[in-house]
């Protein structure tokens, strides 16, 4: 059958709260068409874990990096960094971009409450404006040796991501092997029992 539909499905039947996935990074011919990888991880209702064959040793770094943005689905992504710093004991890297957006401002204050309530220790670290904010984040990772990226998954699929492929493959497969939480949005939130 469909990889995506067995991995997915497994999951769900086994009550996985997570999904590890290792890739080959950009050396994969799939990485032209918008890579399996994420295929497979936009048909599912549990994050993904990411890695590649040149994925830093897991003692590699402390922190984890929390691009912020405008999204609503930021919640989701928050209930997901919470329970990783809190059981890893890792100190949370909140980047973002200069705005004066009232969403992005509701987003930090949401997660920064979150975080207060579960005594996390986290940085608020404000990035340029050219790049996307998860490419900063990439970028801000590497250059800070950083165990982690949490991401969220592109919502709906246009006909433009078909052809170019999805932004968030980029992300997972960098250039550092920085390793890469893929939380997908949804209707329901699903997050793990902090």
């Amino acid at each position: 059958g469909c990889t995506c539909t067995i991995i997915n499905s497994t999951a769900e039947r086994i009550d996985a709260y997570l999904i590890v996935l290792g890739t080959h990074g950009k050396d994969d011919l799939q990485f032209l068409s918008g890579t399996s990888a994420v295929k497979i991880i936009r048909k599912a209702r549990i994050p993904y874990f990411v890695i590649q064959k040149n994925t830093p040793f897991p003692s590699y770094g402390n922190k984890i990096v929390l691009p912020m943005d405008v999204a609503k689905e930021m919640k989701e992504k928050t209930g997901w960094v919470t329970y990783f710093a809190k059981h890893l004991e890792q100190v949370i890297d909140i980047v973002h971009k200069k705005t004066d957006d009232a969403r992005l401002a509701n987003n930090l204050q949401f997660c920064t409450k979150f975080f207060d309530r579960y005594e996390l220790v986290y940085n608020r670290i404000v990035l340029g404006e050219r790049k996307s904010i998860d490419q900063q984040a990439v970028d801000y990772a590497s250059n800070n040796e950083c165990k982690l990226i949490v991401i969220t998954t592109t919502k709906e699929e246009r006909l433009w991501h078909k052809i170019f492929g999805f932004p968030e493959a980029k992300i997972i497969a960098n250039e550092k092997g920085i390793p890469v939480l893929c939380v997908n949005p949804k209707k329901d939130l699903y997050v793990p029992c902090i």
